[in-house]
């Protein structure tokens, strides 16, 4: 027994150190990161069910989101493979949104601040960012991190408001060029070499538009007036002639002011043969809605305004249609082409037409929706002080053009004078309250009020 010991012995340290080379001794973080490397913690599955605008609904898992959207991947279809919907966090209101973005912060502490850029970015968002910030700091997110991801969200949402802001006027353009926006620019005289050829460029593009919608037509040169027509009766040379002596006597009443309107070249009336070409001229050609412009439109393309005239019977009220849609043309370039308040953008085209084509009768016509509305209790000032954005004109545009006419007319057949110098001051930026007040030395409430009280009988 004795002489075996030291054999065992040396057994036994050999089985030791083979067992220490095969399992090296480990700290407890150290066993921790080999856990992790075996098998990774997985970041806990965030199942949404966010309601958004419409019937839409995103059920599923969280694939990803970012500061614009969140991604799901959608399973509900067994019959389907599934796939990733997304979803914009505006889209759904604000509770539905801080109710999965709360989860996913809770999931990923590391992107708090990202759910308070999101809430911040949200239009209704900033009743929520308290919420959140008070879970970021606790889950440890520093206040300067806060504080930056809230100004990140709040830069957005000015941004998409601004946005939402332009593709509301760009619709609202196209149901009224009137309201397109403008940038603001002095007209300057040109030369006649000029003017020629900024009328060739204005011909050419409208026989483009004309074309585009499958027709073609005669030119007939005036002085201020192109009229490119399909129809090819002899009449047409006349009733250019008459186009042009109207844009003259625009050009000639609103120069009274002081200031004479300066065409950059002939403006182009397109007159088509039938409603079909006339609709797609207007769509397809100049991106206007041929439903809101029965009579015709005024519209403003780059190389310069255009009248487009459907078939009209009658040929005084043809040519009162017209004088009306030319004297917008002219008035866009008295002085700048900044736009006039909208009354008074509705109002002095029609004072334009009537003096040009008094056997239309236009001044009948265009007073009686506003004194029946006046005299049924509306106040004029109502109707005056409002936008083409606004729900006066929008519900009922002829009732607004009829009552900013019945305001303009008045005005401008009691003080001439201050009323141009009104629309020119106005026209060089300046403030329309206090212009009014500087020409014609009361208030616009007074002159409303007045107004309203004369024509409660009166017509």
């Amino acid at each position: 027994m004795t002489h075996n010991l030291p054999r065992m012995l040396l057994g036994l340290l050999l089985f030791v150190l083979a067992t220490s080379r095969a399992s090296p001794a480990q700290t407890p973080s150290e066993a921790a990161f080999a856990a992790q490397d075996a098998a990774p913690t997985a970041v806990p599955e965030v199942v949404a069910n966010l309601k958004l605008k419409g019937p839409r609904v995103l059920r599923g898992i969280v694939a990803s989101w970012d500061l614009l959207k969140v991604q799901v991947l959608d399973a509900a279809d067994k019959n389907v493979p599934p796939a990733t919907v997304d979803g914009i966090w505006n889209d759904a209101s604000v509770i539905e949104a801080w109710r999965l973005l709360k989860r996913l912060g809770q999931a990923d502490a590391k992107r708090w601040t990202d759910v308070v850029t999101v809430l911040a970015a949200h239009p209704q968002g900033a009743g929520t960012v308290p919420q959140a910030a008070d879970l970021a700091r606790g889950a440890g997110i520093a206040q300067p991190a806060l504080d930056d991801a809230k100004a990140r969200g709040e830069s957005m949402l000015r941004e998409s408001e601004a946005e939402a802001r332009r593709v509301a006027l760009r619709a609202l353009a196209r149901s009224n060029p009137e309201a397109s926006p403008v940038v603001p620019q002095q007209w300057k005289t040109v030369t006649a070499a000029e003017f020629d050829a900024n009328s060739t460029a204005q011909l050419d593009a409208a026989r483009e538009y004309l074309a585009r919608a499958g027709g073609a037509g005669a030119a007939y040169q005036g002085a201020f007036v192109t009229l490119l027509t399909e129809y090819s009766e002899v009449e047409e040379k006349a009733f250019a002639a008459r186009l042009d002596m109207d844009v003259k006597g625009a050009i000639e009443l609103l120069g009274e002011s002081g200031i004479t309107p300066q065409l950059a070249g002939r403006v182009v009336c397109i007159q088509t043969r039938d409603r079909v070409h006339y609709r797609l001229l207007l769509e397809g050609a100049l991106d206007v809605d041929p439903a809101a412009f029965e009579f015709g439109v005024t519209a403003y393309p780059p190389a310069g305004p255009v009248v487009v005239l459907p078939p009209i019977q009658s040929p005084t009220e043809r040519e009162s249609y017209a004088a009306r849609l030319l004297g917008r043309a002219v008035l866009h370039c008295f002085a700048t082409n900044a736009r006039l308040p909208a009354w008074a953008n509705e109002a002095i085209p029609l004072i334009l037409a009537d003096l040009a084509v008094p056997s239309a009768k236009g001044d009948i016509l265009w007073r009686r929706q506003g004194l029946a509305t006046i005299r049924t209790g509306a106040a004029l000032s109502e109707l005056v002080n409002s936008d083409y954005a606004s729900a006066a004109w929008r519900a009922n545009r002829s009732r607004s053009e009829s009552a900013a006419y019945l305001f303009g007319r008045r005005a401008f057949e009691e003080n001439r004078r201050a009323f141009l110098s009104w629309a020119l001051g106005v026209k060089n930026g300046e403030e329309p309250s206090v212009a009014w007040l500087k020409y014609f030395r009361v208030a616009p409430a007074v002159s409303l009020n007045a107004s309203n009280r004369w024509f409660m009988t009166n017509d």
